[in-house]
């Protein structure tokens, strides 16, 4: 589940078909935190999802600012 953080830093990006496959995903996520006693390595993913996305948004800016300027 390590490289759930990926699939779901990209969650809303590529497509609904995209999006249906991470929601398998978010699935066992949920289940291994819930029932499986393994919140912590959740909370790992998620964290990891979203300095992801932070990161996305950042060079995406970049990008943005360095064409208009």
């Amino acid at each position: 589940m390590n490289h759930g953080s990926v699939l779901l830093a990209h969650y809303g990006r590529l497509g609904i078909t995209f999006d249906t496959c991470v929601k398998v995903v978010v699935d066992v996520l949920r289940e291994e935190g819930l029932m499986g006693g393994h919140g912590e390595m959740v909370v790992s993913v998620v964290t990891k999802a979203i300095q992801e996305v932070l990161s996305l948004s950042h060079s995406f800016l970049r990008m943005v600012v360095s064409r208009c300027c």
